[in-house]
């Protein structure tokens, strides 16, 4: 189990530096802008 866990991990690893060469910086800003945005609702509306 623990091995298919980490195996998983690396995968997406690998997966998350893949889409963060691709996405310029601006993107990433609005993505992290988006989610701290939801972060924030999610307080107010829980």
């Amino acid at each position: 189990m623990k091995k298919a866990i980490v195996m998983g991990l690396m995968l997406y690893q690998m997966k998350v530096k893949q889409h963060m060469k691709v996405l310029s910086k601006s993107s990433w800003k609005k993505i992290l802008e988006n989610v701290s945005l939801v972060n924030i609702l999610q307080e107010k509306t829980f």
